[in-house]
């Protein structure tokens, strides 16, 4: 059901919604706009309504009623035009766009998001839209954990949350999961932004299925679609509010620049501003003069008076500082802090480039690039390098060629997004990070791939042959790259992060430690104490025995300074053939396929030094005699020793029995492979004790990976994974002595993120029953330095 619902009732919802206000505000400006624009115009306006309530900190139910009163307004004035919105063509474009959007997550049947562990930005989305739900923009006040430290500290930069306010809003009336939720909410972006696109090459006099298409291909732009499948919402709302200002626009130009469509094309641009703060202004002003010099004498027809001009400056210019005024101090202080981040002038590369691992050149906002990441350069030597640099020749051929017949013709369109996008690009460009830039480059997308189209059908009228071979090429290059991005993205293994949840339900209160580098944990986790020891959110990150880098691993109970374990009333861990037992006075009270809770026991004897002895490969090793005598000198009355057995295991090491042709091992770790394509790992493996085990497999990939001992299917998994984790494949009963184990990668296939190849290592046959802690008297400490044990510790009786 909540499948259904976020993929189908929730973009419904959004759309009567939208609609509804944007019929309304026809009314209000008393001004007829073009059916599909109504809908993006609705939206936006409902995003400058809804983001005050939430600043006074007021809930979602408030922000809510608010802007169920607009609709039903909408709803009674616009009574005869209630399917306007859906029976224009550029609904159907919407359709498109939004399936487009969509179509990774479609693909897995289930709800799910895309771009897990590549951009985990929207966890911080996520947890700012349900703390606007709870209390608006207001500082929690909650004790310490790791969703308090984000949340407060987002809410103290001024952080601009105009969508989030939207988004809150949709969840507050359709009570879904928020992570089932966003994707379909991005893909309604895309679609909003579609309908405006259509109604825009309609006003270029482009026939229906041509303007369709023209949307589509300009939503599609690879840059941009790269960005919705790891989650950057913001940019999609920001394309969709100045092709929509641009769409009204066009009208206000047809009316001579009447009053009413000025004042209305001016609220989707301070929506931008609402969702990106002071960066959209540069593009209001733009467009403001863009609009100016179309009306001065770009147009055919008669002039603009300057009166008329000087009155839609004021009404505009009115309307736009009206609609801004509850968040413009907000605004103005994240500019501020904003210059920070993303400013030119860092010493810190990280800082600089963010995500990304160079700049982005500018050519690529051309929509096409043929690379499975679009971060990288294309690979040099190749046909993709040769048919990509090909595309992007005949992409700004087309751009150039739309940008004459726009002038020659004197109706400007694509011009009044293209333009503005182009402008801020190129002035930002130097006072910009590559990391802020590219997000520049991001909006610019779709405007240029929109201008292209325009130019395949101004080519298409004058030499038809070139007119379509230009236009396969510019489709052919933007499918290929969407293709790509489809193929290679990342989706959110959706049965572990419903085990992280179903684990946090059972915490029963108190301070929680999870140690596993997962970003999305702080959101699951919002509603308990909890701190991810390894984020840099984190109140008390991991105190490590041995300092080293955190960012981007996960750790082991032993790997941290046992006071810093001992502050925390439990443990959140991950589950895994190689997680080392929680201390002595640590008692395991839950657990699921993927993860543990351990909680201390405060009448449990207190350890008063802990040995460690596995490493992060092995959960167990044998100690020096040296080391447990020195434990064992040091006991005094009433203490004792108490060790913890290794758990008994077997194991198929592939970088022991054969790596397949085309694996590689990692940079980062060397017990895991780089699939390069479908292989097989195959090798005898001895089992000392036979009995019931569990079997792992170290890493994660999409493609399913099965294990099977002595030709029998023991089971399967996929999934993206967290750094170190392993993934369970199932239970089998096996006798003592040797057995064949093969591991198995298939080939590809369509599924979504197919070919993205993942890690995999060693597979694991773990016992099921669990080992009882073993207390050794002082006499039998040398029993110690015969076997391997996960760790020693001296306690108190």
């Amino acid at each position: 059901m909540t499948t259904f619902t976020s993929w189908v009732i929730a973009p419904i919802i959004l759309l009567l919604m939208a609609g509804a206000v944007g019929l309304l505000a026809e009314r209000v400006a008393r001004t007829e706009l073009p059916d599909g624009v109504l809908v993006g115009l609705g939206a936006w306006i409902l995003v400058l309504v809804v983001l005050p309530v939430f600043l006074l900190g007021l809930p979602g139910s408030v922000a809510a009623a608010v802007a169920l009163v607009l609709v039903a307004l909408g709803l009674w004035f616009g009574r005869r035009g209630w399917l306007r919105p859906v029976r224009t063509p550029a609904a159907l474009a919407g359709l498109l766009a939004y399936v487009l959007y969509l179509a990774p997550v479609l693909a897995t049947g289930h709800w799910t998001w895309a771009g897990y562990n590549f951009v985990n930005d929207p966890a911080l989305n996520w947890l700012m839209v349900d703390r606007l739900i709870d209390t608006g923009d207001s500082l929690s006040s909650a004790p310490p954990s790791t969703a308090v430290s984000v949340v407060n500290g987002t809410l103290n930069v001024s952080y601009p949350l105009g969508i989030h306010g939207l988004l809150a809003t949709l969840n507050w009336i359709l009570p879904v999961a928020l992570p089932a939720l966003y994707q379909p909410f991005i893909a309604f972006l895309a679609g909003v932004t579609a309908m405006a696109f259509t109604e825009l090459a309609r006003a270029r006099r482009l026939p229906a299925w041509a303007a369709i298409a023209a949307a589509v291909l300009a939503v599609g732009s690879g840059l941009a679609y790269n960005y919705a499948l790891h989650g950057g919402f913001k940019e999609a709302a920001v394309v969709g509010c100045l092709v929509t200002a641009a769409a009204i626009g066009r009208v206000a130009l047809d009316d001579r620049l009447a009053p009413g469509p000025v004042a209305l094309a001016a609220l989707p641009l301070a929506a931008a501003i609402a969702i990106i703060s002071t960066a959209a202004a540069a593009y209001a002003a733009v467009f403001a003069g863009v609009l100016l010099v179309a009306a001065l004498g770009a147009e055919r027809g008669p002039r603009v008076s300057p009166r008329a001009i000087v009155l839609a400056a004021a009404v505009a210019g009115a309307v736009f500082l009206v609609a801004i005024a509850p968040f413009l101090q907000d605004t103005i202080a994240f500019g501020q802090t904003a210059s920070d981040q993303f400013g030119a002038a860092t010493d810190d590369s990280t800082a600089v480039l963010g995500y990304l691992v160079r700049p982005l050149p500018l050519y690529q906002a051309l929509g096409v690039w043929l690379r499975d990441d679009y971060r990288y350069p294309l690979e040099p030597g190749t046909p993709f390098e040769v048919l990509t640099i090909a595309a992007l020749i005949v992409a700004g051929l087309l751009v150039v060629a739309g940008v004459f017949s726009e002038l020659r013709e004197r109706r400007w369109a694509a011009l009044l997004v293209l333009v503005p996008a182009v402008a801020v690009a190129l002035v930002a460009e130097p006072r910009l990070s590559p990391y802020g830039h590219a997000k520049l480059l991001v909006v610019l997308s779709p405007m240029a791939v929109f201008t292209a189209a325009l130019g395949v059908w101004w080519l298409l009228g004058k030499v038809r042959v070139a007119g379509v071979l230009a236009g396969l090429v510019l489709v052919a290059g933007l499918l290929g790259s969407d293709a790509l991005a489809y193929r290679t993205t990342q989706l959110a293994p959706t049965d572990r992060f419903t085990a992280l949840e179903d684990a946090v339900e059972h915490t029963g209160g108190g301070r929680w430690l999870s140690l596993e580098w997962e970003e999305y944990a702080k959101y699951f986790g919002r509603d308990i104490q909890l701190n991810v020891g390894p984020e840099a959110y984190s109140p008390e990150p991991v105190a490590l025995t041995r300092p080293e880098p955190i960012f981007g691993r996960s750790f082991d109970s032993d790997q941290l300074k046992p006071a810093y374990v001992e502050s925390w009333d439990g443990l959140l861990l991950r589950r895994g053939p190689e997680t080392s037992r929680p201390p002595s006075n640590f008692s395991r009270v839950y657990g699921n396929a993927y993860y543990e809770l351990w909680r201390k026991d405060a009448d449990a004897p207190r350890p008063l030094e802990h040995l460690s002895l596995g490493t992060d490969q092995q959960q167990a090793a044998r100690p020096s005699c040296a080391a447990v005598r020195s434990l064992a000198d040091r006991l005094g009355p009433a203490q004792r020793l108490v060790a913890a057995p290794a758990r008994t295991s077997a194991e198929l090491d592939p970088l022991e029995v054969g790596v397949p042709i085309g694996w590689d091992i990692t940079a980062e770790a060397d017990d895991v492979l780089i699939p390069g394509g479908q292989g097989r790992i195959e090798g005898p493996v001895d089992f000392a004790r036979g009995g019931r085990y569990r079997v792992w497999v170290r890493g994660g990939a999409e493609r399913p990976l099965t294990v099977h001992l002595d030709g029998k299917l023991i089971g399967s998994a996929s999934g993206v994974n967290t750094a170190g984790s392993w993934l369970g494949v199932g239970e089998i009963e096996v006798d003592a002595g040797s057995h064949v184990v093969r591991l198995f990668r298939p080939g590809g296939s369509l599924r979504p993120g197919d070919s993205r190849p993942g890690v995999v290592g060693r597979v694991v046959f773990e016992l099921v029953a669990a080992e009882a802690l073993v207390t050794v008297a002082p006499q039998d400490v040398s029993s110690l330095c015969s076997g391997e044990w996960d760790w020693v510790e001296r306690v108190a009786a």
